[in-house]
């Protein structure tokens, strides 16, 4: 009798640690399925990021190579000058002809998306895109008014912190810089406001004068005996000066992000979420004299 009970408490005993193991070796594998679709839903939101960087790099590129060949910009030296500023460091570069001299130091990154525009081995760089991790922040400006006359200033008290990149390209006439996002969007006088991270002065001769603007405004003139459409600059006070007028042919599209890895590009009035908006290009044609010009800005959104 004290066999069979001695017998019984070993196998209860024999079957209790069984039961431990059994349920150590059950959270034990819990655990590693919860690890491995954890890993597995970040490297998925990585590669989304990665995806629509992709998207957002390959609009972008397309968009100032059209603009390029459109606006008829000629280089015999197209090599953008890349300022990365990486101790709070300010930056003033100076626009004439094909040469452009900064104030503060700077170095060429081989690591950004750069491509190449020409015929046959004389294929030059002509343009640089911001990257910024795996955010593209960028604003693309295909500045109207010639070489020689044009000074683009960052003040030395800017906002400018360290990896901010600011990217001036001497032989296209182009200026980069962060964007903050879209302020408002207006279908009836103001089409469309957006603000910069940081102020800009451009000086320009005496007819658009020495200032400093955060905003872009596409809107209309009344001032003079028709209505035309124009491209205003807004100051640090309010004030609004017209950079364009007499445009033409004004075009708006909105890059909406859909779902991660996913933008989709289309006209303001198919937006239905504007929290979802990524990206903004805006292209227009404008009127001097007689002769009939391009002007053309890209924005990307956090």
């Amino acid at each position: 009798m004290k066999d069979a009970i001695s017998n019984l408490s070993k196998i209860k005993g024999a079957g209790l640690i069984g039961l431990l193991i059994a349920i150590g070796l059950s959270a034990f594998i819990l655990t590693m399925i919860y690890m491995l679709l954890y890993d597995s839903e970040k490297s998925l939101t990585s590669s989304e990021k990665i995806l629509s960087s992709q998207n957002n790099l390959s609009f972008a590129a397309k968009t100032l190579e059209n603009a390029a060949q459109k606006s008829g910009f000629t280089c015999s030296v197209a090599k953008p000058f890349i300022y990365n500023l990486t101790n709070n460091q300010s930056l003033s570069g100076k626009l004439i002809g094909n040469t452009v001299t900064a104030m503060s130091s700077h170095h060429t990154d081989k690591s950004f998306n750069m491509f190449k525009k020409g015929t046959g081995e004389k294929a030059q760089d002509s343009d640089v895109l911001i990257t910024r991790g795996l955010q593209q922040e960028a604003i693309f400006l295909n500045n109207p008014i010639k070489a020689g006359s044009n000074s683009i200033v960052i003040p030395k008290d800017s906002s400018l912190k360290a990896k901010d990149i600011v990217v001036l390209s001497n032989c296209e006439k182009r200026l980069f810089l962060r964007v903050a996002s879209i302020k408002k969007l207006d279908s009836s006088n103001h089409l469309l406001t957006f603000n910069t991270t940081i102020p800009i002065t451009f000086k320009a001769g005496a007819h658009v004068g020495k200032f400093q603007f955060h905003a872009f405004y596409v809107g209309h003139n009344t001032s003079g005996k028709t209505k035309t459409s124009a491209l205003y600059i807004e100051d640090l006070n309010g004030k609004r000066r017209i950079l364009l007028d007499n445009m033409l042919n004004l075009k708006i599209i909105i890059g909406i992000r859909n779902k991660p890895g996913e933008i989709t590009y289309v006209t303001p009035d198919k937006v239905k979420n504007w929290a979802n908006a990524r990206a903004l290009k805006i292209s227009l044609l404008y009127k001097v004299a007689s002769n009939i010009k391009t002007f053309e800005f890209l924005v990307f959104l956090k």
